[in-house]
């Protein structure tokens, strides 16, 4: 498995809620609106920070999946810095 991840290869159906945002790749952003960023950045942020508090407490299972989803908020970030740039320069 070079390069890839284990979930990115199963459907978003085989993961349970928390996690089936960490499954959207930048070309998958990209081709949601506005609103659909929102809320998959509002989402990110809220299982970043229960993911926080779980590694506070010791009881996060997967380490991993802290930098996947502060990767997926900063991804969804730059796509919207990204759109606001390309609206600046077409006005």
């Amino acid at each position: 498995m070079a390069g890839g991840s284990f979930a990115a290869d199963l459907p978003p159906h085989a993961t349970n809620h928390n996690h089936n945002i960490t499954m959207t790749n930048a070309s998958e952003l990209r081709d949601m609106s506005d609103e659909q960023l929102e809320l998959t950045l509002k989402e990110a942020k809220e299982n970043l920070f229960r993911f926080h508090i779980q590694a506070q407490t010791d009881r996060l299972d997967a380490p991993s999946e802290l930098r996947k989803h502060r990767r997926l908020v900063a991804r969804v970030k730059t796509i919207q810095t990204e759109r606001q740039k390309a609206a600046v320069a077409q006005s």
